[in-house]
Protein backbone atom coordinates (compact mmCIF):
# COMPACT_ATOMS: atom_id res chain seq x y z
CA UNK A 1 0.00 0.00 0.00
CA UNK A 2 2.90 2.30 0.70
CA UNK A 3 4.32 1.80 -2.74
CA UNK A 4 0.97 2.55 -4.34
CA UNK A 5 0.81 5.84 -2.45
CA UNK A 6 4.40 6.60 -3.45
CA UNK A 7 3.50 5.98 -7.10
CA UNK A 8 0.46 8.19 -6.79
CA UNK A 9 2.54 10.93 -5.19
CA UNK A 10 5.17 10.70 -7.90
CA UNK A 11 2.44 10.77 -10.58
CA UNK A 12 0.79 13.75 -8.89
CA UNK A 13 4.14 15.50 -8.71
CA UNK A 14 4.71 14.86 -12.41
CA UNK A 15 1.27 16.25 -13.25
CA UNK A 16 1.96 19.22 -11.02
CA UNK A 17 5.26 19.86 -12.81
CA UNK A 18 3.56 19.63 -16.21
CA UNK A 19 0.85 22.05 -15.11
CA UNK A 20 3.46 24.42 -13.73
CA UNK A 21 5.41 24.32 -16.99
CA UNK A 22 2.32 24.89 -19.09
CA UNK A 23 1.16 27.74 -16.85
CA UNK A 24 4.61 29.33 -17.09
CA UNK A 25 4.41 29.07 -20.88
CA UNK A 26 0.98 30.70 -20.79
CA UNK A 27 2.26 33.48 -18.54
CA UNK A 28 5.21 34.09 -20.85
CA UNK A 29 2.83 34.28 -23.80
CA UNK A 30 0.56 36.62 -21.89
CA UNK A 31 3.44 38.92 -21.13
CA UNK A 32 4.34 38.98 -24.79
CA UNK A 33 0.86 40.01 -25.95
CA UNK A 34 0.20 43.67 -26.49
CA UNK A 35 -2.36 45.49 -24.42
CA UNK A 36 -4.96 45.58 -27.17
CA UNK A 37 -4.80 41.87 -27.64
CA UNK A 38 -4.95 41.24 -23.91
CA UNK A 39 -8.38 42.78 -23.56
CA UNK A 40 -9.77 40.73 -26.45
CA UNK A 41 -8.11 37.46 -25.37
CA UNK A 42 -8.62 38.08 -21.69
CA UNK A 43 -11.63 35.78 -21.32
CA UNK A 44 -10.09 32.97 -23.39
CA UNK A 45 -6.81 32.98 -21.45
CA UNK A 46 -8.09 33.90 -18.00
CA UNK A 47 -10.42 30.95 -17.43
CA UNK A 48 -7.96 28.15 -18.41
CA UNK A 49 -5.26 29.81 -16.33
CA UNK A 50 -7.62 30.07 -13.38
CA UNK A 51 -8.53 26.38 -13.77
CA UNK A 52 -4.87 25.50 -13.85
CA UNK A 53 -4.27 27.39 -10.62
CA UNK A 54 -7.21 25.60 -8.95
CA UNK A 55 -5.85 22.23 -10.08
CA UNK A 56 -2.40 23.14 -8.84
CA UNK A 57 -3.79 24.12 -5.42
CA UNK A 58 -5.87 20.95 -5.29
CA UNK A 59 -2.89 18.79 -6.29
CA UNK A 60 -0.66 20.50 -3.73
CA UNK A 61 -3.20 19.78 -0.98
CA UNK A 62 -3.58 16.16 -2.12
CA UNK A 63 0.18 15.77 -2.40
CA UNK A 64 0.68 17.12 1.11
CA UNK A 65 -2.02 14.77 2.40
CA UNK A 66 -0.28 11.83 0.73
CA UNK A 67 3.09 12.93 2.06
CA UNK A 68 1.76 13.16 5.61
CA UNK A 69 0.15 9.73 5.23
CA UNK A 70 3.40 8.27 3.92
CA UNK A 71 5.30 9.90 6.80
CA UNK A 72 2.90 8.30 9.33
CA UNK A 73 3.26 4.89 7.68
CA UNK A 74 7.05 5.27 7.56
CA UNK A 75 7.08 6.13 11.28
CA UNK A 76 5.03 3.01 12.03
CA UNK A 77 7.28 0.93 9.81
CA UNK A 78 10.34 2.30 11.55
CA UNK A 79 9.06 0.95 14.87
CA UNK A 80 8.35 -2.44 13.30
CA UNK A 81 11.74 -2.52 11.62
CA UNK A 82 13.43 -1.78 14.96
CA UNK A 83 11.44 -4.57 16.60
CA UNK A 84 12.29 -6.90 13.73
CA UNK A 85 16.00 -6.13 14.02
CA UNK A 86 15.86 -6.70 17.79
CA UNK A 87 14.00 -9.99 17.28
CA UNK A 88 16.50 -11.12 14.64
CA UNK A 89 19.31 -10.44 17.09
CA UNK A 90 17.56 -12.54 19.73
CA UNK A 91 17.04 -15.32 17.20
CA UNK A 92 20.71 -15.27 16.26
CA UNK A 93 21.70 -15.49 19.92
CA UNK A 94 19.23 -18.33 20.50
CA UNK A 95 20.35 -20.24 17.42
CA UNK A 96 23.99 -19.76 18.40
CA UNK A 97 23.17 -21.00 21.91
CA UNK A 98 21.32 -23.97 20.47
CA UNK A 99 24.26 -24.75 18.19
CA UNK A 100 26.65 -24.54 21.15
CA UNK A 101 24.44 -26.86 23.21
CA UNK A 102 24.32 -29.33 20.34
CA UNK A 103 28.10 -29.23 19.98
CA UNK A 104 28.46 -29.61 23.77
CA UNK A 105 26.22 -32.69 23.66
CA UNK A 106 28.32 -34.10 20.83
CA UNK A 107 31.49 -33.52 22.85
CA UNK A 108 29.90 -35.17 25.88
CA UNK A 109 28.96 -38.21 23.76
CA UNK A 110 32.51 -38.37 22.38
CA UNK A 111 33.93 -38.16 25.91
CA UNK A 112 31.64 -40.98 27.05
CA UNK A 113 32.81 -43.11 24.11
CA UNK A 114 36.43 -42.31 24.93
CA UNK A 115 35.92 -43.36 28.57
CA UNK A 116 34.12 -46.53 27.49
CA UNK A 117 36.76 -47.41 24.91
CA UNK A 118 39.57 -46.59 27.35
CA UNK A 119 38.10 -48.97 29.92
CA UNK A 120 37.72 -51.63 27.21
CA UNK A 121 41.34 -51.14 26.22
CA UNK A 122 42.39 -51.47 29.87
CA UNK A 123 40.32 -54.65 30.18
CA UNK A 124 41.90 -55.98 26.99
CA UNK A 125 45.39 -55.14 28.24
CA UNK A 126 44.67 -56.88 31.54
CA UNK A 127 43.32 -59.89 29.68
CA UNK A 128 46.35 -59.88 27.38
CA UNK A 129 48.75 -59.79 30.36
CA UNK A 130 46.81 -62.59 32.01
CA UNK A 131 46.95 -64.64 28.80
CA UNK A 132 50.66 -63.93 28.42
CA UNK A 133 51.26 -64.96 32.02
CA UNK A 134 49.23 -68.14 31.58
CA UNK A 135 50.93 -68.96 28.28
CA UNK A 136 54.39 -68.41 29.79
CA UNK A 137 53.39 -70.54 32.75
CA UNK A 138 52.15 -73.24 30.37
CA UNK A 139 55.37 -72.99 28.38
CA UNK A 140 57.45 -73.35 31.51
CA UNK A 141 55.44 -76.36 32.58
CA UNK A 142 55.79 -77.90 29.14
CA UNK A 143 59.51 -77.30 28.96
CA UNK A 144 60.24 -78.72 32.43
CA UNK A 145 60.78 -82.48 32.52
CA UNK A 146 57.98 -84.43 33.99
CA UNK A 147 58.67 -86.36 37.14
CA UNK A 148 57.24 -89.51 35.62
CA UNK A 149 59.76 -89.42 32.84
CA UNK A 150 62.57 -89.12 35.34
CA UNK A 151 61.29 -92.11 37.19
CA UNK A 152 61.29 -94.16 34.02
CA UNK A 153 64.82 -93.19 33.28
CA UNK A 154 65.99 -94.09 36.73
CA UNK A 155 64.42 -97.47 36.56
CA UNK A 156 66.09 -98.30 33.32
CA UNK A 157 69.47 -97.39 34.57
CA UNK A 158 69.34 -99.66 37.51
Amino acid sequence: MIFLNCKKISNDEKILEEITKSSKCILVKLQGIRLGQVSSNHNTLYWPNQRLRRWMRKLKVETEAFRSEVAKVCAELKLWVEKLIEHQGKLEVASTGKQLLYEKEQLYEIQKRIVTNTSRIQDMKTGLKKNEFESSKAYKIKSEPRPEEDDDINLDET
